[in-house]
């Protein structure tokens, strides 16, 4: 890839970073912390990973409020269906972190991937828990 080429996608990427960590940062980490602040690389992956941990604390309280109401199946099925987004989570991030790998952006992206994710997980698991009635159980009518 030419030089001309890498700086335009670089900058692309750091573009879309910068927008999604603007989206993603709101109810995290406040927006003079964060999306103002953050001036250079490292700053931008400190607050990618500020997100990601914020994120990450919520979603483990949440899950632990929605796995304390269950039980039986239930229970278990929530608590495979964690395990297998976990690893989904952690297999999508690494592959975006492997497009950048040994580049400045890798660790942000590898943040911020993991922190989107963690995000819309949160996000379901609400609406799951939260605003849906329980399923009906097998057999029910």
């Amino acid at each position: 890839m030419s030089p001309k080429k890498m700086r335009t996608r670089s900058n692309r990427l750091t573009l879309i970073v910068a927008g999604a960590l603007a989206l993603s940062c709101a109810g995290y980490v406040s927006a003079s912390d964060c999306q103002h602040a953050a001036t250079t690389q490292r700053e931008i992956e400190d607050c990618a990973k500020t997100q990601m941990e914020n994120a990450s604390a919520e979603l483990q309280r949440a899950y632990a409020k929605y796995l304390g109401t269950l039980v039986g199946e239930d229970r278990d099925r929530l608590i495979k269906a964690q395990q297998a987004w976990e690893q989904y989570r952690d297999l999508d991030c690494q592959a975006a972190y492997g497009m950048y790998a040994g580049g400045t952006m890798a660790g942000t992206e590898f943040a911020a991937c993991k922190a989107h994710l963690t995000a819309e997980r949160l996000a379901e698991l609400k609406r799951v828990y939260e605003e849906s009635p329980p399923p009906p159980g097998p057999g029910s009518k």
